[in-house]
């Protein structure tokens, strides 16, 4: 399972025990609390497209988190 937030700090989580197995720092928190894209994660094979900030996403390749 992956998680994001809203700065686009994105991890992978043990879907059972709910233990971090990888994670990768937000690209753009600018220290605000509503930098909130409202979109979804969304994984195209080993690509997982991380949405943060208002307008921006960036992906990374799962076999590498």
């Amino acid at each position: 399972m992956y998680v994001a937030s809203p700065s686009g700090r994105v991890a992978a989580l043990d879907a059972v025990t709910g233990k971090v197995e990888g994670a990768r720092s937000g690209r753009d928190d600018g220290g605000r609390t509503d930098n909130t894209s409202g979109a979804p994660l969304t994984l195209v094979g080993d690509a997982l497209y991380v949405p943060y900030g208002e307008r921006s996403v960036y992906t990374v390749d799962v076999r590498n988190l």
